[in-house]
């Protein structure tokens, strides 16, 4: 099933372009000439651009294998496109126990630096003041509110540091990148990763970009999933989306541009997301 639908979306983004370049393109150019050309040039001029009176009046077979050869051009440089945008080179980085012990420490120093900052808070004072804790043991709770805004590291970095620690993210000979963006959904489902995107409201790429990073509510994930095909073809980290894709626009009401919570997505990578290898079997 996995390999099934890593062929499916990688077929999508080699023929997509390659329908569009080779019929779309001409068709929209051939019509709206036709148009112009019918409403506004007088009977004698339009006859002479006819189709059949400037086409070369080449045999079928000619015109065959020239659609043929144009094809096969498109499908060929549409698959070199989508292998080099798949290829993510490896960080330069350390070795998984220093990541770990990195991660350690650095939500060693949030937590920390969250119990200071709640020790201070008159608010705070006088609840554990009211309940009678200790300030010495008083720890707070790991929500999702922090007064200050987390790291974040954007979907692309995020799969070249889980390729760093053996995660094959190709999608070439299995489906493991299948398996971790399906684990990464489930952990910001579950509120392990928070995540922010651009809401995709804008038919302008332009636009597009200028919208805010805002964080994606966890219940999104419930009916929208990370599209594998925008994370493979993208060019840059802008392509990657949220889909769902049981609705009839499965990009409506979705997200571009995702990105994680860097400390948190660090240490779910690290622990809970292996669990997930082979959930896409081929």
């Amino acid at each position: 099933m996995g390999s099934l639908q890593s062929r499916l979306e990688h077929w999508r983004a080699v023929l997509i372009p390659a329908w569009r370049l080779l019929f779309a393109l001409p068709f929209a150019i051939f019509s709206a000439a036709a148009f112009v050309r019918d409403e506004f040039l007088s009977p004698e001029t339009a006859a002479r651009l006819k189709m059949p009176v400037w086409l070369p009046h080449w045999p079928w077979l000619v015109w065959a294998v020239a659609t043929l050869t144009a094809l096969v051009v498109l499908i060929l440089e549409g698959s070199y496109r989508v292998n080099r945008s798949a290829h993510i080179p490896p960080l330069a980085t350390s070795d998984k126990a220093s990541i770990e012990a990195l991660a350690a420490h650095t939500e060693e120093l949030r937590l920390q630096r969250l119990t200071r900052d709640r020790e201070n808070n008159p608010i705070e004072r006088a609840l554990r003041d009211a309940l009678g804790s200790d300030p010495v043991t008083y720890r707070p709770s790991l929500d999702p509110v922090s007064t200050s805004a987390p790291s974040r590291i954007n979907l692309k970095d995020f799969l070249s540091r889980a390729h760093v620690v053996g995660w094959d993210i190709s999608g070439k000979t299995n489906a493991e990148i299948m398996d971790l963006l399906q684990g990464v959904r489930q952990a910001a489902l579950d509120g392990t990763i928070r995540m922010w995107g651009r809401r995709n409201r804008n038919r302008a790429e332009m636009l597009a970009r200028r919208e805010p990073l805002i964080e994606i509510d966890r219940n999104h994930w419930a009916d929208y999933e990370i599209d594998t095909f925008s994370v493979m073809a993208s060019q840059d980290n802008f392509g990657t989306a949220s889909y769902n894709k049981r609705a009839r626009s499965p990009r409506d009401g979705g997200f571009l541009d995702l990105h994680l919570d860097a400390l948190a997505a660090e240490i779910w990578l690290n622990g809970s997301a292996a669990a997930y290898k082979g959930t896409f079997r081929a």
